[in-house]
């Protein structure tokens, strides 16, 4: 089993993400293979984006080549992209960038957001990860709240 991240952001405790990142995944019955996230700029994350999407840009891009018993997959995520959104609505960085890794990992498990229903899940889901790190444990910033941890 491998977890490897590229180019992890400084707020992120790379040690502390692999443990939660496995908690996470065996909490849903998955199992692990090979799992590589890396984080990228603009510019990168603009480039893989047009070249598989024609929409908007996005926080995060996960390929899976695998299922959800050998899950094989990597993950592009832009932190300025994260940034942004956090700015936006009003969360910490660092709890947007966790929100971001861990739906992620969602996606690797076959979990969907393209429906209200799916999304209303996946956030749930998101809001366990970020809970599973201790700043956050009884902490979460709502989204499109003015509050600062």
């Amino acid at each position: 089993m491998t977890i490897k991240f590229h180019k992890i952001p400084k707020e992120l405790n790379e040690e502390q993400m692999i443990k939660n990142i496995k908690k996470l995944v065996v909490k849903h019955g998955g199992k692990i293979q090979k799992l590589e996230i890396f984080f990228v700029s603009r510019e990168q994350m603009a480039k893989i984006h047009s070249s598989f999407l024609n929409d908007d840009e996005t926080d995060t891009m996960t390929f899976n080549y695998g299922t959800k018993d050998r899950i094989i997959t990597e993950s592009y995520i832009s932190p300025w992209f994260v940034k942004k959104s956090a700015e936006e609505i009003n969360v910490p960085y660092n709890q947007e960038l966790l929100r971001v890794v861990g739906h992620s990992v969602l996606h690797s498990l076959g979990l969907k957001d393209d429906t209200p229903q799916e999304k209303k899940k996946i956030t749930a889901l998101e809001d366990d990860f970020i809970a599973s790190f201790p700043p956050y444990k009884h902490k979460i910033v709502p989204r499109g709240t003015s509050i600062r941890l």
